[in-house]
């Protein structure tokens, strides 16, 4: 269930085969603290550990998060990236937000260079 819900709505070849990397405390995904997901492909790390040597050797496929989290939210994590030149998709997940095109824009208007989009319907 996990893994269904941290890879709905990236690319296909990214769900199948490319890492993933879930940011965010482990209660915050709905889990006992797993470690990587099922096929080995999810690797779950805190925000305040998202960083360039990390990125570097992980070298992720896609990046997920809530979109708010207890100790940060989207935006902080997508200017993050931003300043870090991560090439990829990054997708917030959100149970309910009313206009999350609202965010998506501020997203890109801060971040241009980053692929992000919000996921409500899990």
């Amino acid at each position: 269930m996990i893994e269904a819900l941290i890879t709905e709505g990236l690319p296909t070849e990214t769900r199948q085969a490319g890492k993933i990397l879930a940011v965010g405390s482990p209660g915050e995904w709905q889990s006992d603290a797993p470690v990587t997901g099922r096929n080995g492909n999810v690797v779950f790390v805190a925000f305040g550990d998202v960083d360039r040597e990390l990125l570097d050797h992980l070298k992720p496929d896609a990046i997920v998060s809530p979109a708010l989290a207890w100790n940060f939210d989207c935006i902080d994590l997508a200017v993050l990236l931003e300043q870090l030149s991560y090439v990829g998709a990054y997708r917030a997940t959100a149970m309910e937000l009313p206009k999350p095109e609202l965010v998506e824009a501020e997203i890109s208007q801060l971040c241009p260079q980053l692929d992000f989009a919000i996921i409500t319907s899990y």
